[in-house]
């Protein structure tokens, strides 16, 4: 439970909305604890039961890695990549407990639909919802398609391997114990039975299942807060887009209806200038909003995306975010009669440009632009 202790109304907002859009994922996985009182030994039992079998997993991993580095780079490279994994999923249960405010921060703008305009929704806003609430659903499958399809991997990879593969496993007899789910791991104390071997054996069955939930979760909901940043950004081009009609609307809500064919006059009526300035200021507000979600967004993300570009492209590409409608509110401002407004609001408009010309994107670690020239780059490397 991302807790906000000043703000309990909050808490119950994000409560609800984490369960409406996430269901139990996050809550399986640990990257939602619940820290109320009725709950918080609990996940806090949970919290660390996660840690140290997935931080037991990589200690006896590592060691088997070492070890198995002279008989076959395969099993070496194999090896390695299932250490990564486990690195990425605990940099992701990290991060979302080290960076709780942050959760909080952005789901509760995300339950209070970043903002409102307190006025009818601009044409075409619906469709770029629904359009967007399409996308997410689809985009939702590939974290927990890539883990179910990782848990089948773990599952079946050994199977072949020691029915059809090639290495001789009789030289290694005497280092491996084979008769786990994952063959090639090397335990510092006895598991051929009893005890040691139920221990092992469903350790690394746990393990396997933390991955999965962990990193289907973490990518559920990165895909669920950067799309709705990018929504936000699409719904305030399309407020601009559409901003004559929203000063209408509020011309003819505050000094009844507004005589369109004296078009010249209007540039005069301080009325006009007054409706103008008011719709140009939620845009404003609209857009200070999205920068501080993404910035709340980059700071909660940035560790797990960099870990990612450790791992592979793979995890690399479900990272990426795309928030290239950020430099087009550039020409949609240009494009409305700016030039009517007073000069306190044309300067206001100058750093709302300013603004807009940095491009929205994340960095993986501080340090690395996780853009697709980025991501071309290092595919191009592993090719």
């Amino acid at each position: 439970m991302w807790q906000h202790r000043e703000d309990p109304e909050a808490n119950v907002l994000v409560d609800a909305y984490v369960a409406k859009h996430y269901y139990y994922i996050l809550i399986i996985s640990g990257l939602y604890p619940k820290m109320d009182k009725r709950n918080r030994i609990l996940s806090t039992f949970q919290l660390m039961m996660y840690v140290i079998i997935l931080v037991h997993q990589m200690v006896i991993i590592l060691k088997s890695t070492i070890t198995i580095y002279g008989f076959s780079m395969v099993l070496f490279s194999q090896n390695v990549h299932l250490w990564l994994l486990m690195q990425v999923a605990l940099i992701v249960l990290a991060s979302c407990v080290w960076k709780n405010l942050s959760m909080f921060l952005v789901h509760r703008l995300l339950a209070n639909d970043f903002y409102d305009y307190q006025e009818p929704a601009a044409n075409g806003e619906d469709i770029l919802r629904s359009k967007m609430k399409t996308e997410r659903r689809r985009l939702a499958l590939i974290p927990i398609g890539v883990a179910v399809a990782a848990g089948v991997v773990l599952i079946v990879t050994p199977i072949v391997d020691l029915r059809v593969g090639s290495f001789d496993f009789n030289s290694t007899a005497h280092i491996f114990d084979y008769h786990f789910p994952l063959p090639y791991t090397k335990y510092p104390y006895y598991v051929e039975d009893g005890f040691g071997f139920c221990f092992a054996f469903f350790g690394q069955v746990a393990c396997g299942l933390l991955m999965s939930a962990i990193i289907a979760g973490g990518g559920f909901l990165f895909i669920n807060m950067s799309e709705n940043v990018c929504l936000q950004l699409m719904i305030l081009n399309n407020s601009l887009d559409n901003i004559e009609s929203r000063i209408e609307h509020l011309y003819s809500k505050l000094f009844g209806k507004m005589d369109e064919d004296r078009m010249d006059s209007l540039r005069h009526d301080n009325r006009y200038a007054y409706c103008f300035t008011k719709c140009l200021r939620k845009n404003f507000e609209h857009h200070q909003v999205i920068l501080k979600a993404f910035h709340l967004l980059e700071d909660i993300s940035s560790l797990p995306v960099g870990s990612s570009y450790m791992t592979g492209t793979i995890v690399i590409a479900l990272s990426l975010i795309s928030a290239g409608s950020n430099t087009e509110l550039r020409s949609k401002i240009y494009n409305t009669r700016w030039y009517m407004c007073s000069k306190e609001v044309k300067r206001t408009l100058m750093i709302f440009q300013e603004k807009t010309l940095k491009p929205m994107i994340m960095t993986a670690g501080k340090v690395v632009p996780a853009n697709m020239e980025t991501f071309t780059t290092v595919g191009g490397t592993g090719n």
